[in-house]
C-alpha cells in the first residue's frame, strides 16, 4: 500500500472517530441542561451514545495501533506505521521529531490505556475477570469526552502535517469537535415538543370560577350533553360546577378536545378561547 493510501485510510478513521465523540459531546451539552436532560439521558440517545462510544474506542485503537514491521498490511489505520511509511519517503522533513513525540505520548497516556482496555476487555472481548460485564455498561463522563477531544486535536495536527507534505494544501474541517449541532437541536426541539404536546394533552386543572366564566361567555349551560359528548364520567363537569371540584387532567383535556371539535375553542391548550 503507497504512502496516499495510508494516509487516505488513517484520515478516514480520524474522521469517524472524530464523528462519535462530536455526538457523544453533543448529547453531553443537552444532558447538562435541566430542560434537556431527561429526553438527552433517554432510553434512545442513552443507547445512541453508547453505540458511538463503541465506534470510538474501536477507532481510536485503530489510530494507535503500533506498527508492526513483519505484518505491513495489518494496522493500516495505525498512525505509526504511517508515519514510518512517511519518514521513509521524507527522510530530510523537519517536524520528524516532533511528530515522532506526538505519536508516542498518544500511546502512552492514561487516557490511550484505558481506551485500550475498554476494547480488550469489554468490546473486543469479554473479560469476566476484569468487572467490564453486559450488565455494567457505561458511557463517557465529561472528563473522558475532554480527553477524548484534546487526544483527537492532537491526532488531526499529524494528519495535517503528513498531508500538507504528501497531497498539498490543509485539510477541510478538522476540527474537533465539530461544528455539526443537528442531533442537540433536534434533542432541543423534540423536548420543546414534547412538553407542548404534553400541556395539550393534560393541560393544568382549572377552577370552578374559570369553568363557569368561560362556558358561561361560549354561551353553554347543558354540562351533562358536555359530559356525554367527551365521554367523561357523568357529574364529573356538573360537580366541578356545583361544588366547586377541580376536575383531573384527563378529563379536563377530554372536555376541551369535545369542544375544540364542536369549534367552541380555538385549540386544545389552556388558554380557553371563545370564537363567537
Amino acid at each position: 500500500m503507497d504512502l496516499k493510501e495510508r494516509l487516505i485510510q488513517v484520515t478516514c478513521t480520524f474522521l469517524s472517530c472524530r464523528f462519535s465523540i462530536s455526538e457523544i459531546n453533543n448529547i453531553g451539552r443537552a444532558a447538562m441542561d435541566a430542560k434537556l436532560r431527561e429526553t438527552a439521558t433517554g432510553y434512545t440517545f442513552w443507547n445512541y451514545s453508547y453505540s458511538l462510544q463503541y465506534v470510538f474506542v474501536m477507532d481510536f485503537c485503530k489510530l494507535t495501533e503500533d506498527y508492526q514491521p513483519m505484518k505491513p498490511h495489518e494496522n493500516i489505520a495505525s498512525l505509526r506505521a504511517l508515519s514510518k511509511e512517511f519518514f521513509k519517503a521524507y527522510p530530510n522533513h523537519p517536524k520528524l521529531n516532533q511528530i515522532n513525540g506526538m505519536i508516542k505520548t498518544l500511546q502512552t497516556t492514561s487516557f490511550s490505556k484505558q481506551i485500550r482496555t475498554l476494547r480488550k476487555k469489554r468490546y473486543g472481548h469479554m473479560d469476566g475477570l476484569s468487572g467490564y460485564t453486559a450488565s455494567k455498561m457505561v458511557t463517557f463522563n465529561f472528563d473522558e469526552i475532554d480527553k477524548a477531544i484534546e487526544h483527537l486535536r492532537m491526532i488531526g495536527l499529524i494528519i495535517e502535517e503528513i498531508h500538507l507534505q504528501v497531497i498539498g494544501g490543509s485539510l477541510a474541517d478538522i476540527d474537533v469537535p465539530s461544528d455539526e449541532d443537528r442531533t442537540f437541536n433536534f434533542i432541543k426541539y423534540h423536548t420543546e415538543y414534547q412538553e407542548e404536546h404534553m400541556r395539550n394533552l393534560f393541560p393544568p386543572k382549572f377552577s370552578k370560577a374559570e369553568l363557569i366564566d368561560f362556558l358561561k361567555s361560549a354561551g353553554i349551560f347543558n354540562f351533562r350533553e358536555i359530559e356525554k359528548g367527551a365521554k367523561i364520567k357523568a357529574g364529573e363537569l356538573t360537580d366541578a360546577i356545583a361544588n366547586n371540584v377541580t376536575m383531573t387532567n384527563e378529563a379536563t383535556a377530554k372536555v376541551i378536545s369535545f369542544l375544540t371539535k364542536k369549534q367552541i375553542v380555538k385549540s386544545k391548550n389552556t388558554q380557553l378561547t371563545n370564537t363567537t
